[in-house]
């Protein structure tokens, strides 16, 4: 499976940890750009 790893990925959690282990898994797998937001409120 193909995969762009210059998409942009947004992850929404409600808990700061998930989120930080959440990206930095993303970025350990390639992707360039992640953004992280805490609650899905702001969107």
């Amino acid at each position: 499976m193909a995969v762009d790893m210059k998409m942009s990925i947004l992850v929404v959690d409600d808990y700061q940890t998930m989120l930080r282990i959440l990206s930095n898994l993303l970025k350990q797998l390639g992707f360039q750009t992640c953004s992280r937001l805490r609650t899905a409120a702001r969107l």
